[in-house]
C-alpha cells in the first residue's frame, strides 16, 4: 500500500511512464511500477 501511494506521487511528475507501466503490468500489481517510479 505504501509503495503504491509513493508511486502515485511520482506519477504526478512522470505520468506517461507510470501509466504505461501500470497498464502493461496491471495484472502483476505494483511489483513492476515501483522500480520505474524510483528509477
Amino acid at each position: 500500500m505504501l509503495m503504491q501511494l509513493i508511486c502515485c506521487l511520482f506519477s504526478v511528475f512522470h505520468p506517461s511512464i507510470i501509466y504505461t507501466r501500470l497498464s502493461w503490468s496491471g495484472s502483476q500489481g505494483v511489483l513492476e511500477p515501483i522500480p520505474t517510479c524510483i528509477g
